[in-house]
């Protein structure tokens, strides 16, 4: 009967240890995730503050801008200008005339210096 009751006793003993070490374990994993919640607020609460700080260089923008206002108001001008066309058109006549005789004229010293050379290596 003693053996009995020992055996029995050290069942249940095993089975106390056996959840023991379940909730141990249970308890590990509840303290990891407490962590990894800690961990993730941490994390939203610096965004929380970086948000805030542009929050309120916005407003300190937006105030400065609200603070601004026109010493007077636009007005038409009295003599108003005008494109002229006629002129425009004469001196871009004129310079495509320059521009395009110094590059004749460049051309033409060009090819008489390759003749030159030309003749020079030949002797």
């Amino acid at each position: 009967m003693e053996t009995l009751s020992l055996v029995l006793y050290s069942n249940e003993i095993q089975q106390s240890l056996s959840n023991y070490d379940h909730l141990n374990e249970k308890q590990k994993n509840e303290k990891i995730e407490e962590e990894n919640v800690k961990l993730a607020l941490q994390v939203e609460n610096a965004t929380i503050e970086k948000l805030d700080d542009n929050i309120a260089n916005l407003k300190e923008r937006k105030g400065r801008i609200d603070y601004t206002k026109r010493i007077k108001e636009p007005t038409r001008s009295l003599y108003p200008v005008f494109p002229k066309k006629k002129l425009n058109v004469l001196i871009g006549t004129i310079l495509g005339f320059v521009v395009f005789t110094l590059l004749a004229f460049s051309w033409i010293i060009l090819r008489a210096r390759r003749k030159k050379n030309r003749y020079r290596l030949g002797d």
